[in-house]
């Protein structure tokens, strides 16, 4: 650019066309540069609001695995639970059939006694009889066939003592063994619905891990 006259004021007569055309071409391009910053600065501003709703999103994504993370956490404890009670109940299941085969093999025990002393009171009957038809023959020798009947009606009366005491312990027996299979039963019943507690869990700890 050519010299300026002395003073605050440019001396217009003497100013270059070059000068003003470089001076117009450099202001055109700063003014294009300057509208490219403010389009990039938009797009940062725009690409800044997508940042930040995402973020907003993400945040609310990581609270509602929280969630889900304390809800499998939960589910995780209260299967544990239902599977160490469901491991005590099959314990007790176990011993509760150690306990009423151990009852039956008893029954089949005290039956064979019954039997056994149904056979000795029948054998003793017929013996009785046999007495009391010699008794009946031998009207000689009367005084000493009332003694061996007596002797022998005591027999009698005490068979049948040991007979209606065997038959009382064998209905206890069969009361126990009828109350160890209602017990059996009960237990068997609260398995069933552990399973079934057991499978809901389950079912609904792989919905919330879908």
């Amino acid at each position: 650019m050519s010299a300026q006259k002395s003073g605050s004021e440019p001396d217009l007569t003497n100013v270059d066309y070059e000068d003003v055309l470089h001076l117009y071409r450099g202001w055109r391009k700063s003014e294009g540069a300057l509208k490219d910053k403010n389009k990039e600065l938009n797009a940062m501003k725009i690409r800044i609001k997508q940042l930040q709703d995402s973020h907003a999103r993400f945040k609310g994504q990581i609270q509602a695995l929280e969630s889900v993370k304390e809800l499998t956490v939960s589910l995780q404890t209260q299967l544990s639970c239902v599977q160490q009670e469901n491991a005590t109940l099959v314990q007790e299941n176990k011993e509760l059939r150690e306990c009423n085969g151990e009852a039956e093999e008893m029954i089949r025990d005290r039956s064979q006694a019954e039997a056994q002393q149904e056979r000795a009171f029948r054998e003793l009957q017929v013996e009785y009889s046999v007495l009391r038809g010699r008794y009946e023959e031998m009207a000689v020798s009367q005084r000493d066939l009332e003694t061996l009947a007596a002797d022998e009606q005591a027999m009698r009366m005490s068979a049948e003592a040991r007979l209606q005491s065997s038959e009382e312990a064998v209905e206890r027996e069969r009361t126990e063994n009828r109350a160890l299979k209602l017990r059996l039963d009960a237990t068997t019943t609260r398995m069933n619905q552990c399973d079934q507690e057991l499978a809901h869990a389950s079912d609904q700890l792989s919905s919330l891990s879908r």
